[in-house]
C-alpha cells in the first residue's frame, strides 16, 4: 500500500542498522506497516569507502536475498540520500552515486544552512543534466521555511518536498505544527519513513498516515503516501500539491 522512497536499511553502509538481524527486522517491521515498496537510501558521502557503489550494490543484493529467503512481501528499490555540494553533478555523471530506483529523481539532503544563491546554483546545475530534485526532510530547515519566496520558488521550479513521518508524530509540538502547516499550505509532496532502526527510529508511515487522513483528508494521505511516490519510483512526473482545506489546521 504505502510506497516509502527515504530509508536506510541496508546494514553496514550507512548510519542504520550495523547487523544484518536489525535489517531483517525492518523489513518486517516495514510490511506490518503496511509499506509495499521500499527504497533504501544510504547516505553518500564523499571519500568514505562504507558508501561506495560496490559497497552498496553488494548489501542491496544481500538484502534482496534477505527477504526471499523470509518469504517477506516487500518490493526494493535502491538510491542514494545525497549531500548537496558542487560536485553532485560529475558524481551522478559518473554514476558514482544513485538517483532513485534509477530514476530522474534524485533525494537531496541540505547542510544546517548554505546560502541561497549557491543553493539555487546546485540545484539549477542538477537540473540542467535532466534530473528532478527532491529536498529531503524539509522540516529540518528552518532557515530555508522562513524564506517563503526562495521556498515557492523552488517549487515553482520543480523541486520536490518530503517530510518525515517521525516529524508528524513528534513529542516536540513545534515540530509537529511545523509539518502540519507545510501540508495544510500546499508545500509537500510526499511524505516516507526516513527509517534508521527498528525501536527510536522505526518506519512509522501508518500513523502518520491515518493522522494526515484524518486532519486533511484521505485524498490528501493517499496522494503523500502513495500516489506520489509510486510517480516517482515510475519515473513520472508528480504535480504541484494543492492546498489541503479540510480540518481545523486551516485556521492561521
Amino acid at each position: 500500500m504505502f510506497v516509502d522512497i527515504h530509508s536506510h536499511a541496508l546494514a553496514g553502509v550507512d548510519d542504520g542498522p550495523k547487523q544484518w538481524e536489525m535489517t531483517l527486522d525492518m523489513f518486517k517491521q516495514a510490511v506490518e506497516q503496511g509499506i509495499s515498496h521500499l527504497v533504501l537510501t544510504p547516505h553518500f558521502v564523499e571519500g568514505d569507502e562504507r558508501y561506495s557503489q560496490d559497497t552498496v550494490l553488494s548489501a542491496f543484493e544481500r538484502a534482496k536475498q534477505l527477504i526471499r529467503e523470509h518469504g517477506i512481501d516487500l518490493r526494493l528499490f535502491l538510491g542514494n540520500e545525497i549531500f548537496i555540494d558542487e560536485k553532485n553533478v560529475e558524481r551522478l555523471r559518473k554514476r558514482e552515486c544513485m538517483s532513485l530506483n534509477d530514476t530522474g529523481y534524485v533525494l537531496l539532503e541540505l547542510p544546517e544552512y548554505i546560502l541561497p544563491g549557491v543553493l539555487e546554483d546546485l540545484v539549477y546545475d542538477i537540473q540542467l543534466e535532466g534530473y528532478q530534485v527532491v529536498f529531503a526532510h524539509i522540516e529540518r530547515y528552518g532557515w530555508l521555511l522562513k524564506r517563503r519566496a526562495l521556498f515557492q520558488r523552488f517549487m515553482e521550479q520543480g523541486v520536490l518536498m518530503q517530510v518525515n513521518a517521525t516529524s508528524l508524530l513528534s513529542k516536540d509540538w513545534h515540530m509537529r505544527r511545523r509539518v502540519k502547516r507545510l501540508i495544510r499550505d500546499g508545500m509537500v509532496h510526499v511524505v516516507a519513513s526516513d527509517a534508521h532502526d527498528d525501536v527510536r527510529r522505526r518506519f512509522r508511515l501508518k500513523e502518520a498516515y491515518d493522522l494526515v487522513g484524518k486532519k486533511f483528508g484521505m485524498q490528501v494521505a493517499n496522494r503523500l503516501f502513495v500516489e506520489n511516490p509510486l510517480r516517482i519510483i515510475r519515473d513520472k512526473q508528480v504535480d504541484m500539491p494543492r492546498i489541503a482545506s479540510l480540518g481545523f489546521w486551516r485556521r492561521k
